[in-house]
């Protein structure tokens, strides 16, 4: 009786939640496509960890895993073509994904041929910018971040996040993932089996596949996935007459013939800047500082940046930076469009070559250093003045029997004085000189006590 008034679908939402109903239950008429004019004109990206170890490349002795790869791939939502990808052993983070962006943005013929396959442009023909960028809320992707990207001026537009939990909001690049894993990693040594046998070895044991043969495979089952995937949803009524193929290739170099204004090619030094991590930093007189770090170039001495700050004001600068390196920053200039590169001074060498993260934290260790520096300072300071303040008294106490003049102008013989003190002096430095050099010591033929020319007697005697 409680089946048939409350019905099963509300028994699957209370079993399995809502955001789970909605992910994995809940029917979905749309496509994916839907809204949009043609390639180019989403990209959807991801991270996933591989389900397979590497070997690790330095050591020969002895078969040892580096670990399980990250892969992201940049697929275009509206053909489902893979765009571009990129793997490493860090991450998920924005070093990695903004790799993979660049990839997406660029050439694949140089990407290849690095890994040992040789293509042609027309056989992974993606190197132009997106208009809109979907991604999930994981840390990588934050809001400085997709900022920066934007104010890069390269293309993007539309930075877009999806709902918390809901893979299925970027669901092209999500099968991409199940297709790319289905195909690579299949029966291999050093493959992550989901339910093991107790008595089987762990996977990193059987690690043997070096890094350059995962890349091999990766991209030769991109370019296997991109030329032969089938995509009948989304071919329409033009496709068909002009017949167009079912791949996502065909799909993809058809729209952008057809359907789509090709995007400008964007120069890699463009992409690379704006695909940085940015940050403010403020012009001083010795330098742009950003970080605790003090940064400068010939361009900027020429544009008299550090002038104006000395003497006009300090002032904000939007900069760029490698999260991997603090040996440079880069800006632009805002009225030429020129990007400056930007290096680390003699001032801030002690953080030379090093990572930010390390470099940061240095700079609050040696904070603590000079705030104990500074109370040992504060303390010794105390014991400094009370010593002057003695010796001041010593002095007053000493010359107190003293017969002072109530003159007014300057005191008269200081000339001749100084100039008999100073001939004391040097006759005592040489002497000093005689007796550390002289290694046979004079004696003296002459009886009694040797006259002390810093005595008063022996100035009472020159005086008399």
């Amino acid at each position: 009786h409680l089946k048939k008034v409350v019905g099963p679908l509300e028994f699957i939402r209370r079993a399995v939640g809502d955001i789970s109903y909605q992910k994995d239950k809940k029917g979905k008429p749309g496509l994916a496509r839907q809204g949009l004019r043609g390639p180019t004109s989403r990209y959807e990206i991801d991270a996933t960890i591989v389900d397979q170890y590497i070997r690790y490349p330095f050591d020969n002795t002895e078969q040892l895993a580096t670990g399980r790869p990250v892969i992201y791939l940049v697929v275009d939502t509206w053909s489902g073509m893979i765009v571009g990808t990129h793997a490493c052993f860090h991450g998920p983070d924005w070093t990695g994904a903004s790799q993979a962006l660049f990839n997406a943005f660029t050439n694949k013929v140089e990407f290849c041929q690095r890994y040992g396959i040789d293509i042609k442009e027309e056989d992974w023909p993606c190197n132009h910018v997106c208009s809109q960028l979907t991604m999930d809320r994981g840390s990588e992707y934050t809001d400085k971040h997709i900022e920066g990207m934007l104010k890069g001026m390269i293309g993007v537009t539309i930075g877009s996040f999806t709902a918390y939990h809901r893979g299925d909001c970027k669901g092209t690049v999500e099968h991409a993932f199940k297709i790319i894993q289905d195909a690579m990693v299949n029966f291999v040594p050093g493959q992550v089996i989901k339910i093991p046998q107790k008595e089987a070895q762990h996977a990193s044991r059987e690690a043997s596949m070096s890094f350059e043969l995962f890349m091999h495979k990766l991209i030769k089952s991109i370019l296997f996935t991109n030329n032969n995937r089938l995509r009948s949803e989304n071919h329409t009524f033009e496709m068909s007459r002009d017949g167009v193929g079912f791949s996502p290739r065909d799909l993809y170099v058809y729209g952008l013939e057809e359907m789509m204004i090709p995007p400008a090619k964007v120069s890699e030094d463009k992409l690379r800047f704006a695909l940085l991590p940015s940050g403010k930093a403020t012009v001083h007189a010795q330098g742009i500082y950003f970080g605790g770090l003090y940064y400068n170039s010939n361009a900027v001495t020429e544009r008299q940046w550090l002038d104006i700050a000395k003497n006009v004001g300090r002032f904000k600068l939007d900069i760029r930076y490698d999260s991997n390196s603090t040996n440079f920053i880069w800006c632009k200039d805002t009225e030429t469009d020129e990007i400056l590169t930007l290096e680390l001074t003699e001032r801030s060498e002690l953080y030379r070559n090093q990572l930010w993260a390390d470099a940061l934290h240095n700079i609050e260790l040696t904070k603590h250093k000079h705030s104990l520096h500074r109370e040992a300072e504060f303390s010794d300071k105390i014991n400094l003045l009370n010593d002057l303040k003695e010796i001041d008294e010593m002095n007053q106490a000493e010359t107190r029997h003293l017969k002072k003049s109530t003159a007014k102008t300057i005191q008269p013989g200081m000339k001749d004085r100084a100039k008999l003190v100073s001939d004391i002096e040097k006759k005592n430095q040489s002497d000093a000189v005689a007796q550390t050099l002289n290694t046979e010591k004079p004696e003296v033929t002459q009886p009694g006590k040797q006259q002390d020319l810093t005595t008063p007697d022996f100035f009472n005697e020159n005086d008399n």
